[in-house]
């Protein structure tokens, strides 16, 4: 794993009776053709930084939550968004391994991931729904307390080839054997995996071509969100299409406001989802030409997306924690996502006492801002929606005048630091 500190553009303190606000332009890296996934830290900025594309099943390492949710100490999914393919083998079980025929199998049922849970991977969506120990790839035996596989999988790598592939068992939610090989039978391979080698995991990897097991994750109590390609079912009714998006952690909530100044930090009307795409891939659309021509916000290169400017999601951390999180650039060159975040209170960020207020005139403003100063030199910078720097200058004197002439009409942050301490307040461009 490479762990990879993140270097904030903009980390700004201030104190109040009640809160501490942060404020920080950050990325994440989802890579050139989408080959990296990365899993995220609001709270500490820290982000694991992986590849995506040298994995083909991700086999859960959690235990079994008995009885409110056993399906999560089973789960097995796939790479279907780096072209992974799941298939479902009729009228046999898993006893049929050594003599499967594959005659018509794009016929047969074609398996997929449920991108609402996690708990959900491919090889579990063929359970009976009705059967409270039918897992999908196996069904749980009482007197021996394993499960014991009984479906039969034929699962096709992004190269075209074939293997067959069954869960032997999940021993006493201790330790999956899995066991897979071509389609001749050669290539055999018997695969262990103990879940208490990868305590506080949520899911190791397994390359079915040279049959490695890899740890790519953080500890759960590490991250937040993960950002990375998957395949999504929100896209066309009935499909499922790969996106770039971002994925909640367990125990991670959040909810979308769209349609409103993003400088709004109240949530207070908004519910909070705990599915796992409840953020997703579509806080971008992509771009026109008109767009590129009038120059929204879009990245750079012959594909482009534009970033919904007045959308913003505000996430739960399980710690308690509220963030705001407003993306401001996706550059689908190299896979760098560009967002903003803002750490909130119980109720949004709080206004700094009287004695502390800046006092900002006129606002709105037209060509001139004018900022009274507590104490002198200060640093004032001046910051967009996106968290970008617009300006900064240092002013010796109490009173500061900020040219707003050229600045175009909207809302904007007002960032005065003196004596080691940051001062925020906002203000309106109108003319």
């Amino acid at each position: 794993m490479k762990r990879i500190f993140s270097a904030l553009l903009l980390s700004i303190y201030f104190c109040t009776a009640h809160a501490q606000t942060i404020v920080a332009n950050d990325s994440a890296e989802t890579g050139t053709n989408s080959s990296l996934m990365t899993f995220y830290s609001l709270g500490t900025g820290m982000k694991t930084v992986t590849t995506n594309t040298d994995w083909h099943l991700a086999v859960t390492v959690r235990a079994t939550q008995f009885p409110e949710s056993p399906l999560g100490g089973t789960t097995i999914r796939m790479n279907e968004a780096m072209g992974v393919k799941v298939y479902y083998v009729p009228n046999t079980n898993a006893a049929g391994f050594s003599t499967l025929d594959t005659t018509g199998f794009r016929t047969w049922a074609k398996l997929h991931d449920s991108d609402k849970s996690i708990d959900e991977g491919a090889l579990n969506s063929n359970r009976n729904l009705g059967d409270y120990y039918d897992f999908g790839w196996g069904t749980y035996n009482a007197f021996s307390h394993n499960v014991v596989g009984d479906s039969l999988y034929l699962i096709q790598l992004p190269n075209g080839e074939l293997k067959k592939f069954i869960v032997v068992d999940l021993v006493r939610d201790t330790a999956f054997n899995l066991k897979y090989s071509n389609l001749d039978n050669s290539d055999l391979q018997t695969i262990h995996i103990a879940k208490k080698d990868y305590l506080g995991k949520e899911f190791v990897y397994l390359n079915l071509t040279d049959n490695t097991v890899m740890d790519k994750e953080p500890h759960l109590a590490d991250w937040d969100l993960q950002f990375l390609k998957y395949t999504a079912t929100d896209v066309l009714q009935g499909q499922h299409i790969s996106q770039v998006g971002v994925w909640l952690n367990k125990g991670v909530k959040a909810a979308k406001r769209p349609n409103h100044d993003v400088l709004d930090n109240d949530y207070s009307t908004l519910t909070f989802d705990t599915t796992l795409n409840a953020i997703g891939w579509n806080w971008k659309r992509p771009g026109s030409f008109l767009s590129l021509m009038i120059g929204k916000n879009i990245q750079e290169g012959f594909e482009f997306y534009i970033m919904e400017d007045s959308l913003a999601y505000f996430v739960k951390t399980k710690a308690g924690e509220y963030y705001k999180v407003v993306f401001t650039k996706y550059n689908v060159n190299n896979g760098r996502i560009n967002f903003y975040k803002e750490k909130l209170n119980a109720t949004g960020i709080e206004e700094t006492e009287a004695e502390n207020k800046l006092r900002i005139f006129p606002n709105p403003a037209n060509s001139v801002l004018n900022v009274e100063l507590k104490s002198a030199p200060a640093t004032i910078n001046v910051v967009d929606i996106s968290g970008r720097i617009i300006s900064e200058i240092v002013s010796e004197q109490n009173i500061a005048q900020i040219n707003t002439s050229e600045l175009a009409t909207g809302a904007y942050l007002l960032l005065v630091t003196t004596n080691g301490k940051t001062s925020i307040s906002k203000f309106v461009v109108s003319r």
